[in-house]
C-alpha cells in the first residue's frame, strides 16, 4: 500500500479538474456576483420579493401607479362626488353637496344645506301673489257734505242719499309697497259691491296710485279707471293694463262715482282687496 501511495503522483491534468469540480458546485454565489446588467426582470422575481424598503423613497411616479387599483384614501370617504373640489380632503358632506362637483374649496360644503346656518325654512321665497285686503268700515264719503246717510255693519257699508243725484265714495289702503326689502307691483284690486236695482248705478271705478314727493299734495296717478255702468251685485276683479312698481312715495286708493235716480235707495259696499306682486328690485325709503 505504502508503495501504491509513494509512486501515485498528482498530475496538473488531475489539479485543474479538482479546480473546476470546486467551482462548479459553488456556481451560485458566483452567479450571483458576475450577473450580465439588466439581466434580471419579471420573471425571475418572486411574488412580494420588492418591498417598500427596497424602493427608493420618491423613486415612484404617477405613471409608475395604476391608480384604478388603489385603495380608498380612509379620511375621503365622504368626498366621492367632490370630483372638482380643490379641499376635498376635508369634505365631511361634499357626498351630499348638490355642488359639490364644482366646489373650489369643498371644506365649506359641509353647510350646503344651509345658508348662515339657518335651514331653508327659515327664508320667505320672493314669489306668488300677495294680497291686501280692506273691510267695508274703511268706504267713506269723499265729500262729507254731501247728503248721504252712512251705515257700517259687520259685514257692508251702506250708502243712502237723501236727494236725488251723484256722490263719490272713497276707500284708502293700508297696503305696503314693499316686503323684505323688495319694491312691490301693483296689479289689480277686486271690489266688493251692491247695487239696490236700476235706481243705484256704479258709474266710474277710479283706482289711483297717488305719488307723494315734495309736498302734501301728490299727484293723482291713476292706473285703472272702468267707466260702464253696473247695476248688478259682484265682486269684481280690475286688473292694471301698466302694472307699476310702488316706491315708498306711493299709496294705493280707490273712488267710486255712484249716481242714486230714486231715494231713498242705497249702495252696499263690502270686502276690497288689493292685489301686488314681489319684485326683484331693491327698496328705497323716502327721497329726503
Amino acid at each position: 500500500m505504502k508503495k501504491v501511495l509513494a509512486n501515485f503522483r498528482v498530475s496538473p491534468a488531475m489539479v485543474i479538474a479538482c479546480i473546476a469540480l470546486t467551482v462548479s458546485l459553488s456556481g451560485v454565489g458566483y452567479a450571483a456576483v458576475t450577473l450580465p446588467r439588466n439581466s434580471v426582470g419579471t420573471p425571475q422575481l418572486k411574488r412580494n420579493a420588492v418591498t417598500s424598503i427596497k424602493v427608493r423613497n420618491n423613486a415612484l411616479t404617477g405613471a409608475d401607479i395604476l391608480e384604478s387599483r388603489l385603495g380608498r384614501v380612509p379620511s375621503a370617504r365622504s368626498a366621492i362626488n367632490a370630483t372638482n373640489a380643490t379641499n376635498a380632503t376635508n369634505a365631511t358632506n361634499a357626498a351630499n353637496a348638490t355642488n359639490a362637483a364644482n366646489a373650489t374649496n369643498a371644506a365649506n360644503a359641509a353647510n350646503a344645506g344651509q345658508l348662515d346656518g339657518k335651514d331653508s325654512t327659515a327664508f320667505v321665497e320672493n314669489s306668488g301673489t300677495i294680497l291686501i285686503s280692506a273691510g267695508p268700515e274703511n268706504w267713506e264719503a269723499f265729500d262729507s257734505t254731501d247728503p248721504l246717510n252712512i251705515t257700517h255693519t259687520r259685514n257692508a257699508s251702506n250708502f243712502t242719499r237723501t236727494v236725488i243725484g251723484s256722490s263719490f265714495l272713497r276707500l284708502d289702503a293700508q297696503a305696503p309697497v314693499a316686503q323684505y326689502g323688495k319694491a312691490l307691483r301693483f296689479v289689480g284690486a277686486e271690489i266688493c259691491y251692491a247695487t239696490t236695482g236700476a235706481n243705484v248705478t256704479l258709474e266710474t271705478v277710479f283706482i289711483d296710485l297717488p305719488r307723494y314727493t315734495t309736498s302734501g299734495i301728490g299727484a293723482a296717478n291713476n292706473q285703472i279707471t272702468d267707466d260702464i255702468d253696473r247695476t248688478d251685485n259682484a265682486c269684481r276683479v280690475y286688473t292694471d293694463p301698466t302694472p307699476l312698481v310702488l316706491t315708498a312715495e306711493d299709496t294705493v286708493g280707490v273712488m267710486l262715482s255712484v249716481d242714486w235716480a230714486a231715494v231713498p235707495q242705497s249702495m252696499h259696499l263690502g270686502r276690497t282687496t288689493f292685489i301686488f306682486e314681489p319684485t326683484t328690485d331693491a327698496a328705497s325709503p323716502p327721497t329726503p
